[in-house]
């Protein structure tokens, strides 16, 4: 897969192609991380065919604009970006505007995230386990954790995603694995969670 695949000269490499006009490039970038913006957005709603819209959009301008973009040495962040500001700029033109900053996650939309981190879906067990760990943390805890841990986005990219500095996302992430360890024991986190509680 291209993001396993592809160290960081690669992606820009595959990136430039596509900004030059390669439409093979283009194709590739749309399989590779298509789903990925798709499980970004559904933490933000719960409406996959606007979230669904929202990708084919970004899509079509990043087409008909390629020669005007900008080099980037991650193109998953460059994306998921994008796909923040377009969600964003959606929820302001509604009557009802609220701050995806501040918008409470639905746990189902959690899925995602359990799903990377368990290798044997059919243990109920575990699913179980990680949404009772994931039901002490609050909104923004997730938001960070889901980041750091599972998109392993570096610190200066959280910054920009969640608009607060290096520090508060330290101090969030020490306070997620605070609270989590208090409430379960750590064989069960190291089980679960590996690279989190290592």
């Amino acid at each position: 897969m291209l993001t396993e695949d592809l160290n960081i000269e690669n992606q820009q490499q595959v990136w430039d192609r596509f900004r030059e006009g390669d439409d093979t490039a283009y194709s590739l970038i749309y399989k590779e991380y298509a789903h990925v913006m798709f499980s970004f957005g559904m933490r933000f709603t719960t409406d996959r065919e606007l979230v669904k819209d929202c990708i084919q959009d970004i899509f079509v301008k990043l087409y008909s604009k390629r020669q005007q973009l900008n080099s980037t040495g991650s193109i998953k962040f460059y994306l998921l970006v994008a796909m923040k500001n377009e969600l964003f700029n959606i929820f302001r033109k509604n009557i009802t505007f609220y701050s995806i900053h501040t918008m409470e996650y639905d746990l189902a939309s959690d899925i995602q995230l359990e799903d990377k981190l368990i290798s044997d879906e059919e243990s109920i067990e575990r699913n179980n386990m990680i949404s009772q760990i994931l039901e002490i943390l609050t909104p923004r805890q997730r938001e960070v954790i889901y980041y750091r841990y599972i998109e392993e986005l570096s610190f200066a990219e959280i910054e920009q995603l969640m608009q607060i500095n290096v520090q508060s996302i330290q101090n969030l992430i020490q306070r997620s694995i605070k609270k989590v360890r208090e409430k379960f024991p750590d064989y069960v986190l190291y089980a679960l969670f590996p690279i989190i509680f290592q």
